[in-house]
C-alpha cells in the first residue's frame, strides 16, 4: 500500500483538494491565515532547497505547502467572486446575464443556469439559477437584462440537498422572475465552436435513432454520446436499481473501450505507435467536447492523455499520481465541482480501484496463467475475481457518497456488473459501425438486438428487491471507523501483509449484514408511521419489513408527494409498495407523472370515481400508471383495504360543503393491537350537520388534520376510547373541546410513532 510513498506530487495534489474543500466551508479570515502560513512554509523550504541543495524531504514538504496554498487561494478567490451576489439575498436587483444552460422548461415554468455579467450596473462574474413562472423565451447563449428577486439556494429545495446540485453548477443564488415584464433580449452571444459540437451531437443522435429505433437507440445515444434525454424514466430507474448507472455516465469504461477500439483499428492499418497515440489523443479531445465535457469523461480523457504523454516523454505514468493531478486540475478550473456527485463518484471509484490494486494482484496470483483447457478455466476464474474485486473496491470507495447522498445501495451490483459490462464493448463497437460504416443495416440490426438484450437483463436485475436503505441509525458507527481504518492501511506499507487491506471492507459488509438482520428481527412486529403537514397539505406514511405505503391527503402536487416520500426514505424505504390517494385533484396528473419518474411504485390505489370530473382524472392517472408499469387497484370508500399482512385501512368518503373546494376526510388504520385514526378538523362540524354524533371509536393515535375547510364551530372528538390526540395546528387547539380521558400533543410539521 503506502500510496503516498515516493509520490510527492500525488500527496501535494491530495492536500490541494482537501484545501479547496476546506476553503469553501470556512470563513475568509481563516483562509487568509492558512494562506499566510502555507506561503511562509513554502518560502522557507524553497530557500533551504536553494541554499543547501537537493533533499527529497524538502521537496516533499515544499510541494505539500504549495498544494495547500493553491487550494485555499482558489477557494478564496471563488468566494470573493460570489460575495456580490450572496450579499443581495432578499433584495431586488437589476442584472445582465448570459444563459449557459436551460435545465428545463414547460408551459408553466422554467429553470435556467445563467452567468452574470453586470449587477446593478457593476461588473459581476458569478453564476445563478434563474427560476421563472412562465415558459422560457431564451436559449443557450442569449444575453438578457431585467429585474429579479434574489433568494438563497435553499429556497427551491424540492428534495433533500437539492441546493448542492445548484452549487455543483457554480451557482450561488436563485433569481426569481414571476413575469416576462422588463426582460430584454440584448444579443445572441453563444460560442460558434460549442454550437458546432452541440449540433453535431444532435445530428449523430438523429442518425442513430433513425437506424436503431426504440429504446435500444436511446440507450446507444446515452452510452456513446452521453445523450440521456431520450431514455425513459423506467429504463433509468432500472439501471439505478440494478447498480449499473455508471454504464449511462461516460467514464473510464467508455473512454477505455473507445480508445482500445481505435488502437486496434489503427494498428490494423499499419500506423506506428506514436501516430496511433497522437490520433487517439486528438480524437478524445474532440469526443470530450462532443459529449458535453462531463466531469467523469473529463477525468478519464485527461488521465488517458497523461499516460500517452508519458510515453512520448519516454517515461512511465503513475496512475495514482495522474488521478490526483487530474482531480486537482479540474478543481483549479471549477472549484465548485467538489459539490458534484459525478466528480465525487468518478474520483473515488477510480481511487478505490487503483489504491487496492496491489491487493487484487495478490489475490489473482493464486490463480496463475496457464495454457490449455486448464488455462481457459483459470482465465475465467481470474475474470470473475477481477470483476468482483473491482466492484468491491470501487463500491467501498464510493460508499460514503452512497450513504450521504443517495441513502441506498443496490446489492446486486457485483452480479449485474459481471454480466453487463462485457456487453458494453461490442455494443459501443456496433454503435460506431452504425455511424461510420456502410451498409448500416447489419450493424443496426445487431446493435438493436444487443441493446434490447442489455435492457432486458437490466430490467431482470432491477425486479428483485435488492436495493437496501442506508438510513439506519447504526450505519455511522460502521462507516466512519471502517473508512478511517482503510485510509490508515493505505498510508502504511503492508509489505507481504497485503491481505490486511481487505479487512475494513469485510468488516463493513459483515457488520452491516449482522446489524441489518438484528434490526429487522427486532422490528418484525412493528410498523413505523410518519405524519407530516404543511399548511393544508398532509400525508401519512407507513413502513415495515413488508414494504412501504404513502397515503396522500393533500392537493396531490409533486412537492407534497416528494416530501412525504422523503420521510419514508429517512425510515429506510427504497421503493413504494402502495401509493394511496384518498380523493381526486387535477394536479395529481402532473404530480404522478413526475413522481413516478424518480420513485419506484408497485401499486396505485385509487377511490371509485363518483362523477364525470373525477372519472376524467382517474383515466389520466390510469394511463400514467400503465406507462410506468404500476398496478392500479380501485377501492370503495369505507371498505377494508388489507395491507402489511393483517393490517386494515379504511378511507371514509370525502365530505364537501359549499364554503370550501377541499374535502374533509377521515381514515382508520389498524395494525396489530394499535389503531390510528385521522380526521380533518372540520369533520366534527360536518358530523353534527348530518346528524352523526354517537359512535364507539377505539383509537390509540387520534390525528386532527388541517386539510379541508377551517372549522367555524367547536371541535368535538368522536366518542369512544382515545389514547393520544395529535394536534399539528395551535389554531385547532383553540377550538378543541378537551376530554379528560385523553392526552394531547401539539407538534410542528411531522410526527413519528410506532404501531405494534
Amino acid at each position: 500500500m503506502a500510496i503516498f510513498v515516493k509520490r510527492p506530487l500525488a500527496a501535494a495534489c491530495c492536500l490541494c483538494i482537501v484545501a479547496v474543500v476546506l476553503g469553501l466551508f470556512v470563513y475568509t479570515t481563516i483562509n487568509t491565515v492558512l494562506i499566510l502560513a502555507a506561503t511562509i512554509v513554502f518560502l522557507v523550504f524553497l530557500a533551504l532547497l536553494v541554499l543547501r541543495g537537493y533533499s527529497y524531504t524538502k521537496i516533499y514538504i515544499l510541494l505539500l505547502a504549495l498544494g495547500i496554498l493553491l487550494g485555499i487561494f482558489r477557494s478564496t478567490l471563488y468566494k470573493k467572486q460570489t460575495e456580490a451576489l450572496t450579499a443581495c439575498v432578499g433584495t431586488q436587483v437589476t442584472a445582465v446575464f448570459t444563459v449557459e444552460e436551460v435545465s428545463h422548461t414547460n408551459g408553466y415554468s422554467a429553470e435556467l443556469i445563467v452567468r452574470l455579467e453586470t449587477l446593478e450596473g457593476e461588473a459581476c462574474t458569478g453564476k445563478a439559477v434563474l427560476l421563472m413562472d412562465f415558459a422560457s423565451p431564451f436559449y443557450r447563449g442569449d444575453k438578457v437584462s431585467g429585474t429579479f428577486q434574489v433568494m438563497p439556494l435553499t429556497y427551491a429545495n424540492y428534495y433533500k440537498n437539492q441546493h448542492y446540485q445548484y452549487k455543483a453548477s457554480g451557482c450561488s443564488v436563485i433569481l426569481l422572475k414571476e413575469s416576462a415584464k422588463d426582460l430584454v433580449l440584448l444579443d445572441h452571444t453563444s460560442s460558434k465552436a460549442l454550437n458546432w459540437f452541440e449540433n453535431a451531437r444532435i445530428q449523430l443522435c438523429t442518425s442513430i435513432n433513425s437506424a436503431v429505433d426504440g429504446e435500444a437507440g436511446n440507450l446507444l445515444n446515452a452510452m456513446l454520446l452521453g445523450a440521456r434525454d431520450g431514455l425513459s424514466a423506467t429504463t433509468t430507474r432500472n439501471f439505478q436499481r440494478a447498480g449499473v448507472m455508471h454504464l449511462l455516465a461516460l467514464s473510464g469504461l467508455h473512454i477505455g473501450i473507445l480508445a482500445g477500439i481505435l488502437e486496434r483499428l489503427l494498428y490494423a492499418f499499419g500506423a506506428r505507435k506514436r501516430v496511433r497515440l497522437a490520433f487517439i489523443m486528438l480524437f478524445m479531445l474532440g469526443y470530450l467536447l462532443l459529449t458535453g465535457c462531463t466531469l467523469s469523461a473529463m477525468r478519464a480523457v485527461l488521465m488517458l492523455m497523461l499516460v500517452y504523454l508519458a510515453f512520448f516523454m519516454k517515461n512511465r505514468a503513475d496512475a495514482l499520481t495522474s488521478l490526483f493531478l487530474v482531480a486537482t486540475l479540474i478543481l483549479m478550473w471549477q472549484p465548485y465541482a467538489v459539490f458534484s456527485t459525478s466528480y465525487q463518484l468518478t474520483m473515488l471509484a477510480t481511487f478505490g480501484i487503483l489504491a487496492f490494486g496491489k491487493a487484487q494482484a495478490g489475490l489473482l496470483s493464486i490463480f496463475p496463467k496457464q495454457k490449455g483447457k486448464r488455462g481457459v478455466l483459470l482465465k475465467c476464474i481470474r475474470f470473475v475475481i477481477s470483476s468482483l474485486m473491482i466492484t468491491l473496491f470501487a463500491g467501498f470507495a464510493i460508499f460514503p457518497v452512497q450513504w450521504l447522498t443517495f441513502g441506498e445501495i443496490a446489492t446486486i451490483t457485483p452480479i449485474s456488473n459481471l454480466i453487463l459490462i462485457p456487453l458494453a464493448a461490442p455494443f459501443l463497437l456496433l454503435g460506431l459501425g452504425v455511424l461510420l460504416l456502410y451498409p448500416v443495416a447489419p450493424f443496426a440490426f445487431a446493435c438493436r438486438a444487443l441493446g434490447n438484450l442489455i435492457l432486458w437483463l437490466t430490467s431482470v436485475f432491477a425486479k428483485p428487491d435488492t436495493v437496501i436503505s442506508l438510513q439506519y441509525d447504526f450505519l455511522p458507527y460502521l462507516v466512519i471507523p471502517c473508512v478511517a481504518l482503510a485510509v490508515v492501511l493505505l498510508l502504511i506499507d503492508l509489505k507481504k501483509r497485503w491481505w490486511l487491506a481487505f479487512t475494513p471492507m469485510l468488516a463493513l459488509v459483515i457488520g452491516f449484514v449482522c446489524c441489518l438482520l438484528i434490526s429487522r428481527i427486532l422490528s418484525a412486529d412493528q410498523l413505523v408511521a410518519v405524519y407530516r403537514t404543511s399548511g393544508k397539505n398532509e400525508s401519512i406514511g407507513f413502513i415495515g419489513n413488508d414494504g412501504a405505503l404513502l397515503c396522500d391527503l393533500s392537493s396531490g402536487n409533486t412537492t407534497q408527494l416528494q416530501e412525504g416520500w422523503q420521510l419514508l426514505q429517512e425510515e429506510g424505504a427504497t421503493s413504494l409498495d402502495v401509493l394511496l390517494l384518498t380523493h381526486y385533484h387535477s394536479a395529481q396528473k402532473t404530480a404522478l407523472a413526475r413522481f413516478s419518474d424518480s420513485v419506484t411504485i408497485y401499486a396505485l390505489w385509487l377511490p371509485q370515481p363518483r362523477n364525470e370530473d373525477e372519472f376524467t382524472v382517474f383515466e389520466t392517472l390510469f394511463e400514467i400508471a400503465s406507462a410506468h408499469n404500476i398496478a392500479v387497484s380501485v377501492y370503495s370508500y369505507d371498505t377494508a383495504l388489507t395491507v402489511f399482512g393483517d393490517g386494515a385501512f379504511y378511507v371514509s368518503e370525502p365530505v364537501f360543503r359549499s364554503r370550501s373546494k377541499e374535502p374533509a376526510l377521515a381514515l382508520t388504520f389498524a395494525f396489530g393491537n394499535d389503531i390510528l385514526y385521522y380526521e380533518s378538523a372540520a369533520m366534527s362540524e360536518y358530523r353534527r350537520e348530518i346528524g352523526v354524533t354517537v359512535d364507539n371509536l377505539k383509537s390509540d393515535f387520534y390525528i386532527l388534520g388541517a386539510h379541508g375547510p377551517v372549522p367555524h364551530d367547536k371541535i368535538i372528538l368522536r366518542e369512544g376510547e382515545i389514547g393520544t390526540v395529535l394536534i399539528p395546528n395551535e389554531d385547532v387547539l383553540l377550538l378543541l373541546s378537551i376530554r379528560e380521558d385523553a392526552s394531547y400533543l401539539v407538534f410542528e410539521e411531522k410526527y413519528r410513532f410506532l404501531l405494534q
